[in-house]
């Protein structure tokens, strides 16, 4: 870690170790700049768009119909950027298989990771109804991302107790960031959850990029904190009703210019760029929101079509319900659907046949191999249609 770089003290300090090394500590939230510098326009379209989704969330009779699709587009996307190369198609084949699925054990072990990440963030929005956001909630959902994976042994679940490094090698003196010493994160951590439950006067935006900041600087754990920061923000925005539902996965927008990302995020710790990256959050929600508004008219759309062709054709409450199951995801098989109706293997395969004969269901692969797999093909191509950051 280059000292020289860290040339203003406004999000925290260099500290020199006994060894000789350096690390950077973190200042206390609120953060020390002044949030009128923010642009104002961009500040307020951000939070303008916002409302639009959470009134989308709201309005909703089942919104499960976007949230499902939203939320594998974040994990997708949010796993990209530590180098988990899995694609919707990928995750959703895996949910809906599992371990009977033909994808080769390497990129099992990638859609894993993906997989456990919504597994993560469904359960902390179970937490969310019950607690506010806390460390241990925090620690929680961490175990379930890391579970089972390559980073199963890396304290899943629980704080490093040893110093960190982020940088291009594995030796710490090419370091390009060195996060603060172990036993101060105690310290920073309660500082962090205060400030998250506090009501405090920054909007709710700008408060939310201060605190995904604080977190990936403290970097409390061994492998995982990206992923854990980016879920936090869904986690913050939900849980304090500034989002009626997650709808918004900027997470594809930290992907497609990740160097900017890490730039932004290091700019503040090295020259207290508070304004930079807040203004680059921003952006991310503008842009996030606006296509996430698109594809949600796009996808109820098309979802409000299918209802009106089934019951055009007389389709009976299982047909029907079997839409709404596709739509929560846009694969399944038969035995999946009837192991969670927990009804007769018969009685799904007649829902399954009413929507191949009216055009909604395809059949993927050899018919002979058990399970077939069945995809709703218009969906998908609107889950992945914004979702093309080919490397």
């Amino acid at each position: 870690m280059k000292i020289t770089e860290f040339t203003s003290k406004k999000a925290g300090i260099c500290v020199k170790a006994l060894d000789g090394s350096y690390s950077f500590l973190p200042n206390p939230l609120p953060p020390d700049f002044d949030i009128q510098s923010i642009d104002s326009f961009l500040c307020s379209e951000a939070h303008r768009l916002l409302g639009e989704l959470s009134g989308i969330g709201r309005n909703l009779s089942n919104p499960y119909l976007l949230i499902n699709p939203y939320s594998r587009k974040e994990a997708v996307a949010s796993s990209r950027i530590e180098g988990t190369y899995a694609d919707i198609k990928d995750l959703i084949q895996y949910e809906a298989l599992m371990e009977s699925s033909n994808i080769t054990d390497e990129r099992t072990a990638d859609v894993r990771e993906v997989s456990n990440y919504i597994s993560a963030m469904e359960n902390g929005f179970e937490e969310l109804e019950k607690t506010p956001i806390s460390t241990r909630l925090i620690k929680k959902i961490h175990g379930i991302l890391m579970r089972d994976t390559r980073g199963k042994d890396r304290m899943p679940g629980d704080f490093r107790r040893t110093q960190v490094f982020i940088g291009p090698t594995d030796h710490i003196e090419d370091a390009t960031f060195i996060p603060p010493n172990h036993l101060e994160l105690d310290r920073l951590l309660t500082n962090w959850e205060i400030y998250l439950n506090k009501s405090t006067n920054e909007p709710p935006l700008v408060k939310t990029a201060i605190l995904h900041y604080q977190f990936e600087a403290i970097h409390p754990f061994l492998d995982g904190n990206g992923r854990i920061g980016r879920l936090l923000i869904a986690f913050y925005l939900c849980g304090m009703g500034f989002l009626s539902e997650p709808l918004l996965y900027i997470s594809t927008f930290f992907e497609k210019n990740r160097l900017e990302y890490y730039d932004r995020l290091l700019a503040v710790s090295q020259k207290g760029d508070w304004k930079g990256w807040t203004e680059f959050f921003l952006k991310g929600v503008v842009e996030t929101s606006k296509k996430a508004l698109v594809e949600a008219r796009d996808i109820l759309d098309l979802y409000i079509r299918y209802r009106k062709k089934l019951l055009e054709n007389k389709a009976n409450n299982n047909t029907l319900r079997l839409l709404d199951e596709i739509f929560n995801r846009p694969a399944a098989t038969i035995p999946m659907i009837a192991k969670k109706w927990n009804t007769n293997y018969n009685i799904v395969k007649r829902a399954f046949d009413k929507l191949i004969e009216m055009g909604i269901l395809h059949g993927q692969g050899d018919f002979r191999q058990k399970p077939q797999l069945f995809w709703c093909g218009d969906l998908f191509k609107i889950m992945i249609r914004k979702d093309n950051f080919k490397k």
